[in-house]
């Protein structure tokens, strides 16, 4: 999962997967700060996704604990660029979903399933009548 600054280039990514690695594209990783859920998965990452010749040397990795939602209904609001919008879960990852995170209201925990950002309707969205 990608996270992006305020001008949406990526600085990190969060639980980077070993198996999407092959061949030459661990570059993309180069000088990206990666962040992992636990320690286990930093080593098993670590062991397994480079070969040691070819592991980026501006490499940095880091464990952050990060509290993910739990709850049956949860009430979801995406920050994008400093500002909140509504979210739900969805069956398909929307667009948002593949650069931010969603976080729900209700427990404070990220969510990890696919979501989609909530367009509200409104005098700017309805449809022009004919």
């Amino acid at each position: 999962m990608p996270l992006v600054d305020g001008d949406g280039e990526p600085v990190a990514v969060f639980n980077p997967s070993r198996r999407l690695l092959r061949g030459q594209a661990y570059l993309l990783l180069a000088g990206m700060l990666l962040l992992f859920g636990y320690e286990l998965a930093l080593k098993h990452f670590s062991r397994y996704a480079y070969g040691a010749p070819k592991r980026p040397k501006d490499q940095r990795a880091e464990v952050v604990r990060v509290d993910f939602c739990a709850c049956e209904a949860p009430e979801l609001v995406a920050k994008i660029e400093g500002r909140e919008f509504p979210a739900r879960p969805s069956d398909t990852l929307g667009a948002a979903a593949a650069l931010y995170l969603a976080q729900c209201r209700t427990c404070g925990g990220a969510y990890k399933l696919p979501w989609r950002r909530v367009i509200p309707k409104g005098p700017d969205t309805a449809a022009a009548p004919g």
